[in-house]
């Protein structure tokens, strides 16, 4: 018996309701003292520290939608507020993993975000977790004066994608905690094992949740 789904249908179907997405294969990097992403070498310079290695980002189309489409989730608890899922088509030839990456192409390139706290290394750069699209504030606290030094780029540091860059001696001191503000293009985890959807053998796409990135990892 065949599938009650025209397979050709949702294809034009995912087609036409879709958003632009860039898909990132994400791996565990090896470079810690055991095998296992969690316990990555902080100074491995093929995962950053994160823990794992990126396959060059491919894109295509898929339906995203907000979590609230999605109330048995919620009550599962397995989801918030705030995560996506998304829908792949049937006919994309590739296999999502959990841990994978995501961003929605065509969203609005700015998104409000809380910032973060860095500590300072041995080198001139510092890595953010995501690519800035623009920068609003760089600064350190004396919490004993309860001075606040600002950095002005161009003249104390540089940013390109997620490198931070001091430009002068005028910095954070090694080990010392420093705060950044800026808006970025969220950047999304497949965080569980995306759902393989069949009917009747046919494959309709997985189903994945997404969560923001800096609600999956600490680094």
């Amino acid at each position: 018996m065949s599938t009650l789904f025209d397979l050709g249908l949702h294809e034009d179907f995912v087609q036409r309701h879709s958003e632009t997405v860039e898909y990132t294969r994400r791996r565990k990097c090896p470079c810690g003292s055991t095998p296992d992403g969690n316990r990555s070498n902080l100074n491995c310079k093929a995962c950053r520290g994160n823990g794992f290695i990126e396959d060059t980002p491919i894109t295509f189309q898929a339906i995203v939608t907000g979590i609230r489409t999605q109330k048995t989730l919620l009550e599962m608890g397995v989801a918030s507020l705030g995560d996506l899922v998304l829908s792949a088509p049937p006919f994309l030839g590739l296999q999502i993993y959990e841990n994978d990456k995501f961003r929605v192409i065509g969203w609005k390139d700015a998104e409000p975000y809380e910032g973060e706290i860095l500590r300072r290394g041995v080198t001139d750069v510092d890595k953010l977790k995501y690519i800035p699209v623009t920068m609003e504030k760089v600064y350190q606290v004396d919490p004993f004066t309860g001075a606040i030094t600002t950095y002005v780029q161009g003249t104390h540091y540089s940013v390109s994608g997620r490198e931070l860059t001091w430009l002068t001696s005028t910095r954070p001191e090694p080990g010392m905690s420093f705060g950044v503000n800026y808006s970025p293009r969220w950047e999304w985890i497949a965080y569980i094992p995306a759902a393989d959807r069949h009917e009747q053998g046919d494959d309709l796409g997985q189903l994945v949740l997404l969560k923001k990135l800096h609600h999956t990892t600490p680094f």
